[in-house]
């Protein structure tokens, strides 16, 4: 967030700099989002990433019901990579975020 607050109050808005406030927020969704894969017990992380954390469960659960086999006893490793627990929160994060960004530069 210290960057956002840098791109907002410091550097001047304008159609030159109207792209860094998406930049801004793009980074910090690919950031926060491996920093929730790093400590992803970590109960504050839910506070801090709440909406694209939620997301990435709303995505596996319906990725394991949908693509891979709930039957399974390790139901797991039957769903895609891409759409597994830990990676899922990188893309959702980042994409979370990212349209964030785009909505605040649109507003601006």
């Amino acid at each position: 967030m210290i960057l956002l607050l840098l791109s907002t109050f410091i550097l001047p808005i304008d159609r030159c700099h109207s792209m860094l406030l998406m930049l801004v927020f793009i980074v910090y969704g690919v950031v926060i989002g491996l920093v929730s894969i790093r400590v992803r017990p970590w109960d504050p992380m839910y506070v801090i990433n709440t909406v694209p954390l939620l997301i990435g469960d709303v995505i596996y659960s319906y990725s394991t019901r949908h693509i891979g086999d709930p039957s399974s006893p390790d139901a797991h490793h039957t769903v895609p990579w891409i759409c597994r627990v830990p990676q899922i929160y990188l893309f959702t994060s980042t994409g979370f975020w990212g349209m964030v960004g785009m909505v605040l530069e649109y507003l601006y």
